[in-house]
């Protein structure tokens, strides 16, 4: 009877122990080498060493405590490190071969993998920018534009196909524009607070997501600049004789943000210079521009039996009734259109 309780006490303590080791991240590290190999943690981008191992055969096996994935070195020295990621309950062999970082093998945990792949591939990148070093300094400026924004490409890429990954973390410093990157700077945003344990990588996230949309918001003001400054010229009559209706159209957006005089003195510019093609230019836009506005739930339109497009004739008497949006009907459709659409609209519902 003793016997049988202390065997199920050996398979509760051997229980307890495998609980405990759900936090730990298992490295074993594999370099014939005679110096020490440490572990440093990055602590405000300085390494500081948490661990070490001296082993004659060239095996280093380390256990990382751990709540979160977080960032580490692995190596004789922080210069001579392998960076990798840690991840609680995974393990991962980094066998070190010949010396040579190009011929480093990793097994076990995905995330290393993917992590090594890319820093191998980035290195390929460096060593393409180096070689054309000996070109001249057109051909230099040129080249190393397209191996840089393909670079970019890459980058996006390999975010959105590792998008789960906390390998993602790595490739932040390497985005040159937040502004075509912002769906991907939330994807590390995610994982970042999702898997890592210290949240201190937020900071640098937040500012880059920060930055992002403040280029957006300088481009708005710039492009609403520039579109109010076409307006302008378009109604004093330097401007439209340079573009076609429907480029002037794209150029200075949508007519619901104008006035009726400005409106007004718009459509009379049109009928001078385009007449009536111009002006049912500016009619089907502006139609469009209504019935997207009226869109029904849903994100789809319904069609008639004629094949025409329908339109929520709650939402479209709602939009009828906004002074603004009347004022650019009648200018440029005429009242009977209002009319037409009013009665059509309670004819549906």
């Amino acid at each position: 009877m003793k016997k049988i309780i202390y065997f199920f006490l050996a398979i509760l303590i051997i229980g307890c122990n495998q609980s405990l080791d759900k936090n730990t991240y298992h490295l074993e590290y594999v370099h014939q080498t005679n110096e020490p190999i440490y572990i440093f943690k990055i602590d405000n981008n300085n390494p500081v060493k948490i661990d070490s191992s001296v082993s004659t055969s060239g095996k280093h096996e380390f256990d990382i405590k751990l709540k979160g994935a977080d960032i580490f070195l692995v190596g004789s020295q922080p210069q001579k490190s392998i960076l990798f990621i840690g991840v609680p309950n995974k393990s991962n062999q980094f066998l070190f071969q010949e010396g040579d970082y190009s011929k480093l093998k990793v097994n076990g945990d995905s995330t290393n993998i993917i992590l090594q792949d890319h820093f191998k591939y980035r290195n390929g990148i460096i060593s393409e920018i180096q070689k054309i070093n000996n070109l001249k300094d057109q051909e230099k400026i040129i080249l190393k534009n397209n191996i840089l924004v393909k670079y970019q490409e890459y980058l996006k890429k390999f975010i959105n196909q590792n998008q789960q990954s906390p390998s993602i973390i790595m490739v932040l410093g390497e985005i040159q524009n937040p502004v075509e990157f912002m769906n991907e700077l939330l994807l590390i945003k995610e994982v970042i607070i999702n898997q890592f344990e210290n949240q201190k990588y937020l900071t640098e996230i937040n500012n880059a997501i920060r930055a992002g949309r403040n280029s957006i918001r300088q481009s708005n003001i710039l492009e609403e600049q520039v579109s109010n400054k076409l307006f302008k010229g378009i109604l004093d009559g330097t401007k439209i004789g340079d573009m076609s209706i429907t480029d002037a159209m794209e150029a200075i957006g949508s007519l619901l943000n104008k006035n009726s005089n400005e409106i007004k003195a718009f459509v009379k510019v049109v009928q001078e210079t385009s007449g009536e093609s111009g002006m049912d230019t500016i009619k089907n836009r502006l139609i469009q521009e209504i019935l997207e506005m009226a869109r029904p739930k849903g994100g789809k339109f319904a069609f008639s039996r004629k094949g025409n497009e329908l339109f929520d004739p709650n939402i479209m008497l709602e939009k009828l009734n906004n002074p603004k949006i009347l004022g650019a009907i009648n200018e440029v459709l005429g009242t009977e259109w209002a009319v037409n659409m009013r009665h059509l609209s309670n004819v549906l519902k």
